[in-house]
């Protein structure tokens, strides 16, 4: 074989039937250590003690080389210098007494003769080598004392293509064709109590899996999903999954009551009114005359509701971690019961959760599934905050890479509404570009900022060409960007936080409702709304803009309603995107400041005053200085996303978790 790299197409090779494509290896021009040796072809497999497929686990179980044993790692965890080589064997699923060797093999290095270790992928090469294998072998080497260390030239779809042995076929499997499947089971490999036992020859080089069990098979709780990277128990994965999402649920009565009893708060009625004469307000819808009653009774009733609200995500997201597809595509969700007993308890302890505004993952008709947003670690601001996949907003790109942590937000089916919202996070630096894309592509004119953090989007000379500031006071800057995208800065509102000051918040929605109805087309009513992780704040806005705009639509039919349209809104909201309107404050203040708003029809009917308008324009270098942000430090057991996966923290030192 030629020192230099061909990339291969297995698709051109035939068995019984054509082969899959298999995606080229993400490359990286790093060179590995110059101990690392170069193999390029195999004589006899006997020569090494030990194979190691590092492709995913999908390719491994569909074809592979004989007698390797597959350790595939997300690239985000190899790259963690904490991930050494015992936290790998500890992590992955292969057979026992392989484990058993390398552990009393790095842990007595003076014990016996080296080993010899060969390492392959899709088809990395000497100009070439893909992150995943050089990582990998990166870790052995470590222990570089104790391995002799080999990589294949080319990986195995170079290797496939060797000529056959003269005596015999070089491919081992039956006449029928293999389907590449996203699940499926290899054959255990079979040795002694060492590596060099008997391994084939050239001639029964690749081993074939002829009959990939199906996906349901595959979701017992004993088994994992991630190739030869072992998760921990199923039932532990999924409650510290979902847990480290939700930390303020409340499912059984004894701690409800006990929560009811420990949060100490006042509901705000509007100017003049209690709950002892709210019923002489005339415009009291008729879902809130709830708030009729005693201030614990009316905090007792707005607790329930968050929870069955709490309730419904954590059903969902046990379904997400649950629920998987078939080999053949087919929705495996009417299983979820049969193969999830965390579900089945769930379901049973929260039979109350099921109901017309929320409903359970069985009679919900979207089928949730694992999101992109946990591969992209690096595009999140938070590891626990990322949008649903049946949802989320794609770039328009043609590169595969189509991610941004962004979810489209629909009211309509809940209330009428002018608006259709995008809600996501304050971009980092390395997605200003991302965010741009999206306003361009969605035709963004209007941006509702509620965060208090610094806004580099802002400051993004590729972008940016023109700002505009033409309004600014204590709480709110609008700016006119690029003489075309009207942008609400609102500085008033801490995070997890309520603001203050509803007449503020209220007055912005005033004045974007006339800078929509006098300054942009019917059809350019797509509002992009972020805070910092786009779901507290970003709910709340979201809930009662759609409420307003529903009142000023057919204020009867919002008035005689019977259902809690914001408790629906928010249960509408949570199908779209984690953890909208985030905790129990955020929730009780939507109701609150509708009612504010309601109290107050006839300010909120004239335009805004002249002093919200400012003649002179200010570039952004004229901005007041924002004021310092105070970053509170969250504890908690599992820093990130992929770390729920694992069962062990990471240095804190990139992304937050987000937590009320």
């Amino acid at each position: 074989m030629s020192d230099k790299c061909v990339l291969l197409d297995l698709s051109a090779i035939s068995h019984g039937a054509a082969m899959p494509h298999m995606p080229q290896s993400p490359k990286t021009h790093n060179h590995l250590p110059a101990n690392i040796t170069k193999v390029t072809h195999i004589p006899n497999l006997s020569a090494f003690d030990l194979i190691v497929d590092i492709r995913p686990y999908n390719y491994y179980s569909q074809a592979h080389i004989k007698h390797s044993i597959n350790i595939c790692i997300p690239t985000t965890l190899l790259k963690r210098s904490s991930l050494d080589l015992f936290s790998i064997l500890k992590l992955v699923n292969i057979p026992q007494h392989y484990k058993d060797l390398l552990l009393a093999k790095i842990t007595s290095p003076a014990s016996d003769q080296k080993l010899n270790v060969l390492f392959y992928d899709g088809n990395s090469c000497t100009d070439n080598i893909s992150l995943n294998l050089s990582q990998t072998i990166i870790k052995f080497n470590q222990f570089s004392e104790v391995f002799d260390l080999h990589y294949l030239e080319g990986g195995f779809q170079a290797h496939l293509l060797q000529p056959p042995s003269p005596k015999k076929t070089s491919i081992h499997s039956g006449d029928s064709a293999s389907t590449l499947s996203d699940s499926a089971s290899s054959s255990p490999v079979t040795t002694n109590s060492t590596f060099s036992t008997s391994l084939d020859s050239n001639d029964d080089l690749i081993e074939y899996t002829n009959s990939p069990q199906d996906c349901v098979d595959e979701c017992s709780d004993d088994k994992s999903f991630l190739s030869g990277f072992k998760l921990p128990s199923s039932t532990n994965y999924r409650t510290k999954f979902i847990n480290s999402i939700k930390k303020n649920s409340l499912f059984d009565e004894k701690a409800r009551a006990a929560d009811v009893g420990s949060y100490h708060y006042n509901f705000k009625y509007p100017k003049g009114y209690s709950h002892k004469n709210i019923a002489e307000f005339p415009y009291l819808p008729k879902w809130m005359d709830f708030l009729k009653s005693s201030n614990e009774t009316v905090l007792t009733d707005l607790i329930t509701k968050f929870n069955k609200i709490e309730a419904s995500e954590k059903l969902r997201l046990s379904s997400l971690v649950t629920n998987c597809t078939s080999t053949d595509g087919k929705d495996t969700k009417k299983h979820l019961h049969i193969h999830s007993p965390l579900a089945r308890n769930e379901s049973t302890a929260l039979s109350n959760v099921c109901t017309p505004n929320g409903l359970c993952p069985d009679c919900d008709e979207i089928n949730y599934k694992m999101p992109k947003g946990i591969e992209y670690g690096f595009k999140n601001r938070y590891n626990n905050i990322w949008p649903y996949e049946h949802s989320r907003v794609r770039l328009n790109t043609p590169s595969e890479d189509d991610y941004i942590n962004a979810n489209y937000i629909l009211s309509e089916s809940v209330v009428p509404t002018h608006f259709s919202y995008i809600a996501t996070q304050n971009p980092l630096k390395d997605t200003v570009k991302d965010f741009w894309k999206t306003i361009d592509s969605e035709q963004i004119k209007i941006i509702i900022s509620l965060d208090n953090s610094p806004l580099l989007y802002l400051k993004d000379g590729k972008n940016v060409f023109n700002i505009e500031t033409i309004h600014s006071n204590a709480s709110t800057i609008v700016r006119k960007i690029n003489n075309e995208i009207y942008h609400f800065e609102f500085k008033k509102w801490p995070d997890f936080g309520v603001p203050q000051n509803f007449d503020s918040i209220l007055s912005l929605i005033q004045f974007k409702n006339e800078l929509y109805s006098s300054k942009l087309r019917p059809d350019q009513n797509k509002i992009l709304v972020h805070c910092s992780a786009g779901c507290g704040r970003t709910g709340v806005f979201i809930t009662i803009d759609s409420l307003i705009d529903h009142f000023k639509m057919d204020s009867t039919k919002l008035l005689n309603s019977k259902e809690d349209l914001v408790y629906k809104l928010v249960q509408h909201q949570r199908k779209q995107r984690l953890s909208m309107v985030q905790n129990l404050d955020q929730y009780i203040v939507s109701y609150e400041i509708f009612l504010f708003y309601l109290s107050n029809l006839d300010k909120y009917k004239n335009k805004v005053g002249p002093d919200y308008w400012l003649a002179s324009v200010n570039s952004i270098s004229q901005e007041p200085t924002r004021e310092k942000i105070r970053t509170a430090e969250v504890t908690t057991e599992y820093k990130n996303s992929d770390d729920y996966f694992l069962g062990f923290s990471r240095p804190n030192y990139t992304n937050t978790v987000r937590s009320n």
